[in-house]
C-alpha cells in the first residue's frame, strides 16, 4: 500500500507545473551567475579576472552550483515553494480527504507524502551540480584550455554536494510540518521564508556577535549546524560543534518536525 500511494504522490509532483517552472528557473539562474561572471571578468584587469575566474571555473565552479541548491540559497527558496504549494493545496483539492475515505491509514499516506517530498530535493541537488557542471566545465576548458580534477578536488564537492543536500532535510520536514499545520498555501511560504531568510539568519547573526556563552547557541541552530560541517577542521571552534554533533542535530530537527507533523495529522478532523 505505501509503496503504490508513494509512486502516485511521485507522479503527481512531477506532472505538476511548478515544479518544471522551479527547475528552469533554477536552470536559468546557474547560468545566468556563471556566465555573468565570465563577462563582467573581460573588463578585469588580467589580476583581478583571474581571481573572479577562479569562482566559475573548476573546481570552485562546482561548489557554486551546489550552493545555489543550499537550504538558504534559490534551491532553498523553491524547495519550500514547491513543496508548501503541493502539499497545502491537497487540503484545499480535498485529496487527502479522498485517500482517508478509501480506507488508507493517516500514518501510511503522510509517510507516503513525505518521502515523496524528498524526491524533488534531490533533483534540485543534483540538477544544480549538473547544470553548474556543464557551464563551468564549458568556461573551464575556454579559459585554461583543459579540465582536471584531483582525487581531493573530487571529494571535496563530493563532500559539499551531501553536507548541502543533508542540510536541506529540517527545512523540508518544517514546511511540510507548516504545510499540514495551517492547511494554507500562503502562510507555509510565508512563515517558512520568514524564518530561514529573516528569524534565522538575524538570530544566528546577532548571537555570533555576541559571542561568550550566549553566542554559542547560535551553533545549534540548523544553519549553525550546517555551518559546522562545511567548515569542520581539526576540531571545534568557538563558534562551530564537532561533525557528530552537526550530523546528529540536523537528523534531531529533521525527525522532531517530522514527528510533531504525524502527530497533527493523526489529529486533524476531515468531517467538513
Amino acid at each position: 500500500m505505501f509503496w503504490n500511494i508513494f509512486l502516485l504522490e511521485k507522479d503527481k509532483l512531477f506532472n505538476r507545473a511548478i515544479f518544471w517552472i522551479e527547475l528552469t528557473i533554477l536552470t536559468l539562474i546557474i547560468v545566468l551567475v556563471d556566465v555573468g561572471l565570465y563577462l563582467v571578468s573581460l573588463g578585469f584587469s588580467q589580476q583581478a579576472a583571474s581571481g573572479l575566474a577562479k569562482s566559475f571555473t573548476w573546481p570552485v565552479g562546482l561548489l557554486t552550483g551546489v550552493g545555489i541548491a543550499g537550504s538558504h540559497a534559490i534551491g532553498g527558496l523553491l524547495l519550500v515553494v514547491l513543496i508548501g504549494t503541493v502539499t497545502a493545496q491537497e487540503y484545499s483539492w480535498r485529496t487527502v480527504h479522498m485517500w482517508l475515505c478509501h480506507g488508507v491509514s493517516r500514518p501510511t499516506l503522510l509517510g507516503a507524502k513525505l518521502v515523496a517530498a524528498l524526491l524533488p530535493t534531490l533533483i534540485v541537488l543534483f540538477s544544480s551540480l549538473l547544470v553548474g557542471g556543464v557551464v563551468t566545465a564549458v568556461l573551464t576548458y575556454a579559459i585554461h584550455g583543459n579540465l582536471s580534477l584531483s582525487a581531493t578536488e573530487v571529494k571535496q564537492v563530493a563532500n559539499f554536494l551531501l553536507i548541502t543536500g543533508y542540510s536541506l532535510l529540517p527545512y523540508v520536514t518544517l514546511t511540510f510540518l507548516l504545510a499540514v499545520l495551517t492547511r494554507s498555501t500562503g502562510a507555509t511560504i510565508g512563515i517558512c521564508l520568514a524564518f530561514i531568510f529573516l528569524v534565522e539568519g538575524i538570530v544566528y547573526s546577532v548571537l555570533l556577535n555576541i559571542g561568550g556563552a550566549i553566542g554559542q547557541i547560535g551553533q545549534y541552530l540548523p544553519v549553525g549546524l550546517t555551518n559546522s560541517l562545511l567548515f569542520q577542521g581539526s576540531g571545534p571552534g568557538p563558534f562551530t560543534v564537532s561533525a557528530n554533533i552537526a550530523l546528529l542535530g540536523i537528523a534531531l530537527y529533521t525527525l522532531v518536525f517530522a514527528g510533531i507533523t504525524f502527530v497533527v495529522f493523526q489529529r486533524q478532523s476531515f468531517s467538513n
